[in-house]
């Protein structure tokens, strides 16, 4: 199928790969290939076979199950199974250096439960895979003081009320240190969150989780199956049956939306599932109805 007539999302709701989309596949193929000090030799051979994936792969799927399949062959022709290591030691080590800060201010805001909301979306700005060109300060500033672009946290206010227990998917390094000061504003709730079952870019492992302290907060989970996002069809019988039984579903970045978002329109979810995140391509922002670098709160 010809790029030019891959559609962004579908009548059903299925978020699939838009033109944009490919050219952050071959960046964060690229990104991969410089983590590890690559020569320019393998780092064509990298993209070539990204190309070559592409060329060949149902594009009707989502960006983020597109570009899992050119990641993992791009790690294999590294020969490194987690090429972004090192980066998410040091993304976790930077934010968890001020995590007392962030949690003094959680506390001292008018609103702690509205305010570790808007730091876990500026938290989503850590992003290897949209691109390294963030300025972390300046994206938490800018979210605190603009709010969210759309907010549904009065209906999640209500719903956390009356429920037992909470799934929180995870998304970024980094970030998940803000994520955990938001999770640790979740009274009276269970909460179980759900980390990537190998390493896939910079996005949080069970590892990377239990250094962030997140274990202290919430049981730690993996959905049973090796992806970027949470292709719920493909899940383990295990996970699916933990998700449908969740009072609520908080699901946390990009990926996670483009792997979930079709799941949004059924009866047996809508309501209970809620999408977190920064509006960091035009793609995103144009179905929230935002702009590039605001917040969302959104209720399926």
């Amino acid at each position: 199928m010809p790029l030019l007539y891959v559609l962004w999302r579908s009548t059903a709701g299925t978020v699939i790969a838009k033109p944009e989309c490919f050219p952050c596949v071959f960046r964060q193929v690229h990104s991969a290939a410089k983590q590890v000090g690559a020569d320019d030799e393998k780092t064509t051979v990298m993209l070539v076979e990204a190309a070559r994936l592409l060329s060949t792969m149902d594009l009707k799927r989502s960006p983020a199950e597109i570009s899992f399949d050119c990641l993992k062959r791009a790690y294999e022709i590294l020969g490194d199974s987690d090429p972004f290591a090192e980066q998410k030691r040091e993304q976790n080590a930077r934010v968890l250096k001020h995590y007392d800060r962030f949690a003094q201010l959680v506390r001292e805001s008018g609103d702690p439960l509205k305010t570790a909301m808007l730091l876990a979306i500026a938290g989503n700005v850590i992003d290897t895979g949209i691109g390294p060109g963030y300025d972390f300060d300046d994206t938490v500033r800018s979210v605190l003081e603009r709010g969210f672009a759309v907010d549904d946290s009065p209906k999640f206010r209500e719903m956390l009320r009356r429920s037992r227990n909470l799934l929180y998917l995870l998304d970024n390094s980094g970030e998940v240190v803000l994520d955990r000061l938001l999770i640790e504003r979740f009274t009276g709730v269970d909460v179980t969150c759900v980390v990537r079952r190998s390493p896939i870019i910079n996005d949080v492992t069970a590892e990377d989780a239990r250094h962030v302290g997140i274990d202290r907060a919430a049981r730690i989970i993996d959905p049973g199956i090796d992806a970027l996002g949470v292709p719920l069809s493909g899940c383990s019988p295990e996970f699916q049956k933990i998700f449908r039984d969740a009072d609520i579903i908080i699901s946390k970045g990009q990926a996670n939306f483009e792997t979930l978002d079709e799941y949004s329109h059924r009866d047996e979810f809508r309501g209970r599932l809620f999408f977190l995140t920064l509006a960091k391509c035009e793609c995103i922002a144009e179905i929230f109805g935002a702009k590039v670098g605001e917040a969302v709160f959104k209720q399926a």
